[in-house]
């Protein structure tokens, strides 16, 4: 980001757009594979996938207790979502 002229400030932006993608396909693979429970494998998938995100934010001090609500409740909504389109996707 610096390496563009950005300010250090907004390295959330890309940050949460990285980890909602991320927890989509995550959910997507995990609804591809198990075929049904698509919310519930979703929401699963999503909170094993920002989990350690979480956990390395606190072990490195780069916490704010607004953006991990943000980013948890994104990433829950994301991968719920990928993998209720997995779950809904034509068989290969």
């Amino acid at each position: 980001m610096l390496l563009f002229g950005a300010d250090g400030g907004i390295s959330w932006l890309p940050a949460t757009a990285a980890a909602a993608g991320g927890s989509f396909f995550c959910g997507r693979t995990a609804g591809k594979i198990r075929r049904h429970d698509g919310l519930k494998t979703g929401a699963i998938c999503g909170v094993m996938y920002i989990a350690p995100l979480i956990l390395l934010g606190i072990i490195l001090g780069r916490t704010d207790g607004t953006l991990i609500l943000i980013k948890l409740l994104l990433c829950l909504g994301f991968a719920a979502g990928g993998a209720v389109s997995g779950v809904n996707s034509p068989e290969s």
